[in-house]
């Protein structure tokens, strides 16, 4: 594929313009990429917390609560949008893996 501004293929690497397909699709995988490692972290973080620790420790101290509770959908929101952006990512290297090496 070529790019349509400067006549470079977009796989070779030479286009300098900043609006290339190319590099516009590599900029947007970096960002979800980000974006996806970011949640990761925060949901590793969420169940690090008291209110997510495992049911034993529950049982043990009998308690399961509201602040439980919003831990769990915390840490399940943060995981659920990792693999969302994780998702995306491989959808968009699928669909240019042959035009353009991410």
């Amino acid at each position: 594929m070529i790019c349509q501004y400067c006549g470079h293929k977009l796989t070779d690497g030479k286009c300098i313009n900043p609006a290339c397909p190319g590099r516009l699709v590599d900029k947007i995988v970096n960002q979800l990429r980000a974006k996806a490692d970011n949640s990761y972290n925060d949901y590793i973080s969420i169940n690090k917390r008291d209110e997510c620790l495992g049911w034993e420790i529950k049982v043990e101290r009998g308690k399961f609560g509201k602040a439980e509770l919003d831990a769990h959908m915390a840490a399940s929101k943060k995981l659920g949008r990792y693999q969302a952006l994780c998702e995306a990512v491989k959808l968009i290297n699928e669909e240019y893996e042959e035009v353009i090496p991410l």
